[in-house]
């Protein structure tokens, strides 16, 4: 990494190859050597489930595989809906 103020090199420069073959740390899942894709979800879903009922009860866990569009448009749909029954004086 160049500190602050330092210019590129052409040695310095790294292959797209080598940038993606750093793998990932996942110590912290407590996995064994090898794991299925299915473990790892279930034991990041786990863990993510447990951070959020950890920060209170301002977050929701909706589910484990969700479209990103039905994900993105619930929020939205209800801040309209609170809205309207703001304007309305239901609120």
């Amino acid at each position: 990494m160049l500190a602050k103020g330092q210019t590129a090199r052409p040695e310095d420069r790294i292959s797209p190859e080598e940038e993606i073959k750093d793998p990932y740390v996942l110590e912290f899942l407590g996995l064994k050597d090898e794991y299925s894709e299915t473990d790892l979800e279930e034991t990041l879903i786990r863990r993510l489930e447990t951070f959020l009922l950890e920060l209170g009860g301002d977050f929701c866990f909706v589910g484990r595989q969700k479209r990103l569009a039905q994900v993105l448009a619930s929020p939205v749909s209800e801040l309209e809906h609170m809205e309207r029954e703001l304007l309305v004086g239901k609120i």
